[in-house]
């Protein structure tokens, strides 16, 4: 069975950052394929979230198909997980009213206010956070502690040389061709949205955004050549950053059956997600940007569109069974549950209910007693014992830890 299963493992984002567009986006990504993927690679090739639904596709031999709308902006990774190179795309980051574009080992910030914003901050001396918001629980000092230029219409950063981003290089000079540079490239990556921002996007009148993105329909580069279609375990953690795992050099965080995972599978250690949980998890099951997605933000914000088409509906109709556990933060339209969406079953869990959770499921809700984490993994491995199965399947374990509230 393992060596028959692709096991995924990535995190939505990490808590260091989030709701901005800085480092808190990057978090590690592995890939495990015993026989197919070399175990141990690291690459630092840059990847986001809106590869994740090509690449499991492509690696397991399912077409998407032709012709279908809407038009998946990410591409296959696969090459890269045979050691392969690819060249690189640059990776887009929006969160409420700023937007960050990461290129040629540098990172760009644009802060555009709406004119309410801009003027309260002018009169009050405030600094408003990324989604316009005055107050304490975004305490404008605290945030430049960590990160000083925090607030600043245009930031500029060296990646490879601060990849913590402290230090802002929009003022210097000598950066100023990389600045006008990485200003185009925002300029580029925002052209196809339908979104107003700022001096670079003014908004579409139309769905011309949609039409262009309908000629970037991605196909693999190399197609991935299977005998038979392997199994799928994807497993997404939630706010567990970079930082946070003893394989990326943390000494006090012990992570023993992810550090024998990260051993046994190809790292990515520059992998972008969005800067919250259900952006990323929308562009992980679409491949698309999460703004046109429906899912602008957390809930209530996160309605995914009912014309999306979702990976796991790809699988379904390769002949997989399909089942998903855990959090169900983007299903808060009628008609649009996982089940409605691709997974034949699944068993979710809202808000942040660390224990005794009651799950709603395809033919009710259950109340269950004990820690979360160990009754989704139960009903993940009470799925996979159960006899004869005879084809392949897609499991998809979206668990909720080790997100606030800390419990133990």
């Amino acid at each position: 069975l393992a060596d028959d299963t692709i096991v995924i493992f990535a995190s939505d984002q990490q808590s260091d950052g989030k709701w901005t567009c800085y480092e808190g986006a990057r978090v590690p990504l592995a890939i495990r394929w015993p026989g197919h993927i070399e175990a141990g690679r690291v690459d630092h090739a840059l990847v986001s979230s809106v590869d994740i639904a090509p690449t499991i596709l492509d690696l397991c031999g399912v077409d998407r198909g032709d012709g279908i709308t809407p038009a998946i902006d990410g591409r296959s990774i696969a090459l890269l997980t045979r050691g392969e190179t690819m060249p690189e795309r640059p990776v887009l980051i929006e969160m409420g009213y700023g937007r960050a574009v990461i290129a040629n080992g540098h990172k760009y910030i644009a802060i555009r206010h709406p004119p309410e914003v801009a003027n309260r901050a002018d009169e009050t001396g405030e600094t408003p956070d990324f989604l316009g918001r005055f107050g304490a629980k975004r305490d404008a000092e605290q945030m430049r502690r960590r990160w000083p230029a925090y607030g600043r219409p245009d930031q500029l950063y060296d990646l490879r040389n601060d990849p913590l981003e402290q230090r802002d290089l929009a003022g210097d000079p000598v950066r100023a061709d990389t600045l006008a540079a990485m200003r185009a490239v925002l300029r580029e990556a925002l052209d196809p949205l339908p979104h107003a921002f700022g001096e670079f996007k003014e908004a579409a009148a139309t769905s011309s955004g949609e039409r262009k993105r309908a000629a970037v329909n991605a196909k693999p580069d190399s197609p991935t050549q299977v005998s038979a279609h392997p199994n799928v375990l994807f497993i997404i953690a939630d706010d567990q950053g970079y930082s946070d795992f003893g394989f990326t050099g943390n000494p006090l965080v012990k992570t023993p059956a992810l550090d024998r995972l990260a051993a046994e599978s190809a790292v990515f250690k520059n992998f972008v997600v969005a800067a919250a949980c259900s952006p990323s998890r929308s562009a992980f099951y679409t491949g698309r940007d999460h703004l046109l997605t429906g899912v602008w933000g957390v809930p209530p914000r996160a309605n995914l569109r009912r014309d999306e088409a979702l990976m796991p509906a790809f699988f379904q109709a390769a002949g997989y069974e399909t089942l998903y556990v855990g959090k169900g933060d983007m299903a808060r339209l009628p008609d649009s549950t996982p089940w409605d969406r691709g997974w034949d079953d699944a068993w979710t869990v809202g808000g942040y209910q660390h224990r005794d959770p009651k799950m709603p499921h395809r033919h009710g809700t259950e109340q269950f007693t004990g820690w979360t984490a160990d009754i989704m993994t139960d009903l993940i491995l009470k799925f996979l014992r159960d006899e004869p199965r005879g084809k392949p399947w897609f499991v998809t374990a979206a668990f909720i830890i080790p997100h606030l509230p800390f419990q133990c």
